[in-house]
């Protein structure tokens, strides 16, 4: 029986490849937990950087390129974050957000008051790479 690989899994395995240069970096199932029958193909990233000011922190990266419903989806990012955290027995200090749909400004303000960062308009893990690096989550 072929899996059936969701361009999530194949994008976090490109991403891990890319961030392992700069800290410790593990692909985990845990917002997948959430949603089990939907989701089990979309992984996420635990993250602690090596060096600069989140050095040796976690940041957890949760991806999905596409959503059916985007505003519904958004006001279930807190439950995710609080989720994580408790799944994994850590404290996340940053929780990153990624799809390749666009968000309103407000609303990305919104989510960055909750500790959740969005990053929007990417599909490719070079494209996440860069915007965490922009954001001197890499060091």
């Amino acid at each position: 029986m072929e899996e059936n690989r969701s361009p999530e899994l194949e994008l976090v395995t490109e991403l891990a490849s890319l961030l392992r240069k700069h800290g410790d970096v593990s692909v985990e199932y845990v917002t997948a937990e959430m949603q089990p029958f939907t989701n089990q193909f979309k992984p996420d990233i635990l993250f602690s950087p090596t060096l600069g000011g989140y050095s040796r922190q976690k940041i957890f990266i949760e991806i999905k390129l596409k959503l059916k419903n985007m505003g519904v989806f958004i006001k279930t990012l807190p439950a995710h974050k609080e989720f994580a955290e408790e799944y994994m027995e850590i404290p996340i200090t940053k929780y990153v957000f990624a799809t390749s749909i666009g968000i309103d400004e407000l609303t990305s303000k919104r989510l960055e008051n909750i500790g959740i960062t969005a990053l929007t308009g990417i599909s490719t893990a070079k494209e996440i790479f860069d915007s965490l690096e922009k954001l001197n989550f890499l060091r």
